[in-house]
This record gives C-alpha cells, structure tokens and sequence, in this order.
C-alpha cells in the first residue's frame, strides 16, 4: 500500500512537470500511467 502511495505520487508529480513543460506530454503521460 505504501509503495502504491508513493507511485501514485510520483505519477502526480511527473503529470504537474509534464504540464509545465508542455501540455501534449500530459496526454501521453496519463496514457502511460492507466496503461500499465
């Protein structure tokens, strides 16, 4: 459950930077996270 929480995190935190940086690596981010 911990790691879960810490993975969850991570995605969250690389969603807001991939935001930042630019708006179409959000997509593909999000992608990734729900594909796996």
């Amino acid at each position: 459950m911990r790691i879960f929480g810490m993975g969850l995190g991570l995605a969250v935190l690389a969603l807001a930077w991939s935001v930042y940086r630019q708006p179409q690596a959000d997509l593909l981010l999000a992608g990734l996270v729900f594909c796996q």
